[in-house]
């Protein structure tokens, strides 16, 4: 039943089966960006020098993968171009905040860039896979 005084909610979600992939998609990604943002006990580019800049840039991502989880309903175009920027953003920041932990020999390049690359190519999956309602045209 919906809501005195709102429109009537969209059947994105529970319209089409294979609509909820990328909206869940990047709401994970998201929300394990947020968490390991929040909690860099794993992550060695949480801590040190870089960790100001990568904590900044990860806090950006992670909110950026949530918006766009919610504008894939009715903007689907912006929630894609959410999504592509915010996972740009976080491999590049990602890359050189590993890069920087190795040259310190704090841990290798490749263990500290999964932390970054795992959500953010699930977010360009999640972009790729979110398209327009069943029965609204493309634009």
């Amino acid at each position: 039943m919906p809501i005195a005084g709102r429109g009537e909610p969209s059947t994105r979600f529970w319209g089409s089966r294979y609509a909820q992939a990328g909206p869940l998609l990047a709401l994970f990604a998201g929300l394990f960006t947020l968490a390991i943002r929040t909690w860099p006990i794993a992550t060695p580019q949480g801590r040190g020098t870089v960790g100001t800049a990568w904590f900044v840039c990860a806090t950006i991502a992670g909110a950026m993968y949530v918006a766009g989880f919610f504008l894939s309903d009715r903007h689907w175009n912006r929630a894609r171009l959410v999504l592509v920027s915010a996972a740009l953003l976080h491999l590049l920041v990602g890359f050189l905040a590993a890069a920087t932990v190795d040259a310190q020999a704090v841990a290798p390049v490749w263990q500290s860039f999964l932390f970054d690359a795992v959500p953010a190519v699930v977010a360009l999956i999640a972009a790729f896979s979110i398209g327009p309602a069943p029965g609204q045209r493309r634009e």
